[in-house]
């Protein structure tokens, strides 16, 4: 595996406002808690106030994809508007352009398709608890935050169960990590760990969950298997702000995370009112904010912006950072960050070199071997035979006559139907 690349951090960072203002009073009001980029660049917003799903393309213009476009909340699958969502709290996009959801209130775990369809996945909106199960029969208490791996599993930060989940496409739902009903912390195996509200969750190029454990204070780390360590921040649950390595630094209620793909964690750290970065090694520093104003809206360079309690980040696939706060979507660029893992990559269309050689391969034109098939004239390319037959590799390798340019190979009694594979 190649090595990781060690981030540079820029003097050129720049904050700029994407859509949204200091308050709620404005043509495109948001109250988003999280954020996720689809494969064509449209920024997804979980939109808690107006319980609904928001959509930002990258030229600023905001529509409602799911839900009440007048606020409404509830519990209702169904189409676009007569949808109905409550406090959704996080968003990730598979690479089919579908949005799952953490329908926080509803304590279920939503999926819209990208034409607006709403659909309950897993657990409950008529009671919440911790319960792993199929579809319905499982239970969250307000879960908070959703990634989604590889194979397409949702994981979830079940933040009421101070719990880490996993549904599968199916709708099956297990636990992590963590006990239900006990908060804590704690690093260790599975169940023997603790967490205290975790909120966000991403996913690391080795599958790996990295988790926002919000009132501990802390990033957390869970490996495949489900061993859970402490990355940054104080295992004591001491909150406040402090950039250092590992145990030394400090956060005041971190509530989401971005990775990108060398390994670097964005952390919306909301009550320092900053943006973090934490290096795969621990080291913490800050991005972009700072955590001695009371917070504010400013736009400009890294040091000089302000945040007001920003909650959700997401990385693009040029390694733009959004930011989730109050009533804003909010952009860093130039941090010198790596594609985001979370992003869906483009569709890839098959490479016009595939077209390009089965024409080649009709084309007579270029073909440099000739047979003579029961006085039929067949024409091939001497460089697919050899790839495809041991015995016309050996044959056009050698001093026979075959071999020879310009020769015609002659084939009695051959069905031609067998020699039109070549």
């Amino acid at each position: 595996m190649p090595p990781r690349k060690k981030l540079k951090l820029s003097n050129a960072v720049q904050v700029g406002t994407v859509v949204g203002s200091t308050s709620a009073g404005t043509n495109n009001p948001l109250g988003q808690q999280a954020v996720a980029i689809d494969e064509k660049g449209n920024v997804i917003v979980a939109d808690c106030v107006n319980h609904c799903i928001r959509l930002v393309t990258p030229e600023g213009t905001v529509s409602t994809l799911a839900g009440s476009a007048e606020g409404e909340k509830g519990h209702k699958d169904g189409v676009g508007g007569d949808a109905r969502l409550q406090c959704p709290r996080g968003v990730a996009v598979d690479e089919h352009g579908n949005i799952v959801v953490a329908d926080c209130v509803n304590h279920c775990i939503r999926l819209v398709t990208p034409e607006g369809t709403v659909s309950t996945l897993a657990g409950s909106a008529k009671d919440g608890g911790h319960k792993d199960g199929v579809g319905g029969a499982a239970r969250f208490v307000y879960p908070s935050g959703v990634a989604i791996d590889e194979h397409g599993n949702i994981v979830v930060a079940d933040s009421g169960s101070h719990c880490i989940r996993l549904v599968t496409p199916e709708g099956t739902v297990s636990t992590l990590a963590g006990l239900a009903k006990h908060g804590g912390h704690k690093d260790g195996a599975a169940t023997e760990a603790r967490f205290a509200y975790p909120h966000g969750v991403a996913i690391d190029e080795h599958g790996n969950i990295v988790v926002a454990d919000s009132d501990n204070h802390c990033i957390r780390l869970v490996t495949p298997e489900g061993t859970v360590s402490t990355l940054a921040g104080s295992a004591e649950g001491e909150e406040g702000h402090k950039d250092g390595v590992g145990g030394d630094a400090r956060f005041d209620d971190p509530r989401d995370v971005a990775i990108d793909e060398h390994g670097n964690i964005i952390v919306a750290d909301p009550n320092n009112h900053c943006i973090r970065l934490v290096t795969p090694e621990g080291t913490v520093s800050t991005l972009a904010g700072s955590a001695e104003d009371f917070g504010g809206h400013k736009d400009g360079a890294a040091t000089e912006a302000r945040f007001s309690y920003p909650h959700g980040v997401a990385i693009s696939g040029d390694g733009t950072v959004f930011v989730a706060e109050k009533h804003a979507i909010r952009q860093l660029t130039s941090c010198g960050l790596g594609r985001g893992l979370a992003t869906p990559r483009w569709p890839i269309a098959p490479p016009a070199v595939i077209a390009d050689f089965g024409r080649l391969l009709e084309d007579e034109t270029f073909a440099d071997t000739t047979f003579d098939v029961m006085g039929t004239r067949l024409f091939a390319h001497r460089a697919i035979l050899a790839v495809r037959s041991d015995y016309f590799r050996s044959m056009l390798t050698s001093t026979c006559r075959e071999a020879q340019p310009g020769a015609v190979i002659s084939v009695d009694e051959t069905s031609l139907l067998l020699t039109s594979y070549f």
